[in-house]
Order: structure tokens, then C-alpha cells, then sequence
């Protein structure tokens, strides 16, 4: 039969020592102190922690939804605090490209921009902040066409009223036939513009030989069914031996149908006797139309290899 004792107090003979119990004591415990272990006052709840304060094994009572541990300001004990000033914390959510930033007590998330946004300080310059760039002022590239014992290199899908103004980038453009001029043209939707008078053209510029530079007289031609690019003398032209090839940066104006189709910009080309060629070159199809399509090919032959990159200036 079970029996109740009920004591102030219990102790050895001698008063020191410790006091063994053979069976577990039932109940809560909250009044037991002075044998080492502790539970503090009121019931012990799940979630509980035990701590040393120095003396004895004692109880800190679990905290409240979202708080955190950490040790109090004397550095003594542990305590629980809200979520306010507790540093770096766990986002309740969160997503990849997040990122993290000190508010002046906490580290928070700031969620992932959009696509193309640039990361900024606000206007009172206490957090960063996505911003989107306004429009204007950037080269946006369209499309790329690399050259592979091509008939030619043609863009047909990129020249819209997206854009009034496009930039064309040639690179290392080696054409497989020796000694051969590089030419252009301009289309619409039914096709290239190549009859004999479409186009007008005009170029000047320098080249160099074994000791100087010279400038050359210019060049041009008010009735031709191409733009030719690489003409800065009439012979000799491009090359396609080793660290020869040909290369230009030109700037095509002409989409709309009530504005002239004009290109103009800088060549640079190793001629077929490996010598240095540079030219200002312009020209424009002399009819109107809408333009949608440029073409790149050389006087004969395909070309071996090279890349031509369409951008369209975002205004």
C-alpha cells in the first residue's frame, strides 16, 4: 500500500553527504533543492532546458513560438528573446538567390530580384533594393552567326521596329578563296536587294607595307548591286593565310520604311600579301522598303570561319 511522507526537511547523520534514494521520486520535483539537481519552480513541461548556474543543475522554462537562445548580457546564464535583435535568423521562407543584409539589428532576407534588375541602394540609403534599369543607351545582342565553309552569313529574324538602330560585329572572318573583297547587302521579308543600281558605297582609309603607312585615295561607287567592305585599295583584298582575315564594326540605320537604309562604320583587314588595311566605310540601298535582313559574304568562295553579331541599341 502506498504511503505518504511529508517532511521539511532530510538530511544525513551528519549533515553532508549525499542521500541515495532507491526508487524514483514522483511528482513534478519543484520543491526538491540542495541535492544537486534542480528543476526551479512550477511543473517541468517538454521543450524545458537544464543549465548550470554555478551551484547546481536548474531549469530554464521553454520559450515561446520563434524565440531564440542565447546567453544574457552578463554572459552567466542562457535566456530566450524574441526575434527582434536576435542576429542572424532563419527566414520563415525563402528561395534560391536570395540574399541576407544587416537592417542595423538583424540580419534579413531580401528576396531574389527579376530577371535583367540590378541590385541598388534605396534613397535613403539604409538597404539594398532591386531596382529595373531604365531603358536606353544598351547594346542588346540579338544573335550571333558563325561561319563554317558558309555561302554566307545572313540575319533574317532579329531587324525589327524593335529597334531604329543595330550594331553589326565582325570577327575573324576568313574567307576560304584567297584575295577576296567582303560585301553586304540589305533585304526584307521577300528576300536580298541585288539588283545592279541598289546600292551606293564609298570608302578611304590606310594600309601599311614593310616600313610605313600610307593613306589611300578614296574609293567608291554609286551603282552596285553589293556595299563592298574591304576596299581600301582596289587589290589586293582579304586573305586567308595564317593572322590573315577581316574584321569591322558597323552601325545600320533603317528599319522603318520612310527612313534611308544606310550603314557606316570602321573596317580593319590582313590582305592576302599580309599587309595592315583600315578604312572608314559607308553606303545605302537607294530605294525605300522595309528593311528586315542583312546579308555578309565574300566576292567569291564561302567563308571558312568568323562570327557576325547583331545587337539592336535599346532608346
Amino acid at each position: 500500500m502506498a504511503s505518504t511522507l511529508k517532511v521539511d526537511q532530510i538530511e544525513t547523520p551528519s549533515g553532508v553527504g549525499n542521500i541515495s534514494f532507491a526508487q524514483p521520486i514522483s511528482g513534478d520535483g519543484s520543491q526538491l533543492t540542495g541535492v544537486g539537481l534542480a528543476v526551479g519552480g512550477g511543473a517541468v513541461t517538454a521543450g524545458d532546458f537544464l543549465y548550470h548556474d554555478g551551484t547546481e543543475w536548474t531549469r530554464l522554462p521553454k520559450g515561446t513560438a520563434a524565440q531564440y537562445l542565447r546567453m544574457n548580457a552578463g554572459a552567466t546564464a542562457p535566456e530566450w528573446i524574441a526575434t527582434s535583435g536576435a542576429g542572424i535568423q532563419v527566414p520563415a521562407s525563402s528561395a534560391a538567390g536570395d540574399i541576407l543584409y544587416y537592417d542595423g539589428t538583424n540580419y534579413i532576407r531580401l528576396a531574389k530580384g527579376t530577371a535583367s534588375q540590378t541590385l541598388a541602394m534605396n534613397s535613403g540609403a539604409t538597404a539594398p533594393e532591386w531596382t529595373t534599369p531604365a531603358g536606353g543607351g544598351a547594346w542588346n545582342l540579338l544573335q550571333t552567326h558563325t561561319a563554317s565553309n558558309s555561302a554566307s552569313l545572313d540575319d533574317t529574324t532579329h531587324i525589327t521596329s524593335a529597334y531604329k538602330i543595330y550594331k553589326i560585329e565582325i570577327s575573324n572572318l576568313v574567307p576560304v578563296t584567297d584575295n577576296v573583297n567582303i560585301y553586304m547587302r540589305m533585304g526584307d521579308a521577300t528576300g536580298f536587294y541585288s539588283g545592279a543600281t541598289d546600292y551606293s558605297w564609298a570608302t578611304f582609309g590606310s594600309y601599311s607595307t614593310s616600313s610605313n603607312w600610307s593613306f589611300a585615295s578614296g574609293i567608291h561607287d554609286d551603282a552596285d548591286p553589293y556595299i563592298r567592305l574591304a576596299t581600301v585599295r582596289n587589290s589586293p583584298f582579304v586573305g586567308n593565310s595564317s593572322m590573315e582575315g577581316f574584321h569591322a564594326s558597323l552601325t545600320l540605320n533603317g528599319h522603318d520604311s520612310t527612313m534611308i537604309k544606310s550603314v557606316r562604320g570602321s573596317v580593319f583587314y590582313r590582305d592576302r600579301d599580309g599587309e595592315e588595311n583600315t578604312a572608314h566605310v559607308g553606303g545605302a540601298l537607294l530605294f525605300g522598303g522595309t528593311l528586315s535582313r542583312v546579308q555578309i559574304y565574300a566576292a567569291s568562295g564561302n567563308l571558312a570561319s568568323g562570327t557576325m553579331s547583331l545587337y539592336g541599341l535599346s532608346q
